[in-house]
């Protein structure tokens, strides 16, 4: 099960949007946890900009994802000159969210310690930066510069990692 919504107001001439996303997954029958492929992953422009591969990693420090997904967006864009509206947005952001694992899969670092993806609100991500979006006849570029505001210090495969400029593309409405 996921959730997306996003609201869009004016705010003098600039215009304020919040997005958020809240997902959930389990498994049925027999299973105890989700097959990997239908895990949710949290980084970048669509979740948490700034960063890139949040929550649950395996042995390796590659993300492996989970069933619990929650992140929120706040933007606040700027007014441009009309010839340049149609084809261009910009402003700035606020991001927090993260993925966590609470169906029971295990996890362990390099040494074979249990690491905890379980929910906790301390392991929430935020950043703040700029973004913009080009407006192209294929669709959408979006660029965005995000700074973590909380990225985790561990060096190991529970750490995050961090990508502050980030580039995607798909279709605005």
């Amino acid at each position: 099960m996921r959730y997306d919504a996003t609201r869009y107001w004016t705010v003098g001439r600039w215009t304020a949007s919040v997005h958020g996303v809240a997902g959930y997954g389990d498994a049925l029958g027999a299973t105890t946890a989700l097959p990997p492929y239908l895990n949710m992953f949290a980084g970048g422009p669509p979740t948490v900009r700034g960063y890139r591969g949040l929550g649950p990693k395996d042995s390796l420090g590659n993300p492996y994802g989970g069933n619990l997904l929650a992140a929120g967006q706040l933007e606040l864009k700027t007014p441009w000159p009309q010839r340049w509206a149609e084809r261009m947005r910009s402003g700035f952001f606020f991001d927090v969210g993260n993925v966590y694992s609470t169906d029971g899969t295990e996890f362990f670092d390099a040494e074979g310690q249990p690491i905890n993806y379980g929910f906790s609100a301390s392991e929430l991500r935020a950043s703040m930066g700029v973004a913009a979006d080009l407006l192209m006849p294929f669709g959408t570029v979006r660029l965005s510069y995000g700074v973590p505001l909380n990225a985790s210090d561990d060096d190991g495969p529970a750490g995050d990692r961090t990508e502050r400029f980030q580039i995607s593309f798909g279709v605005d409405f």
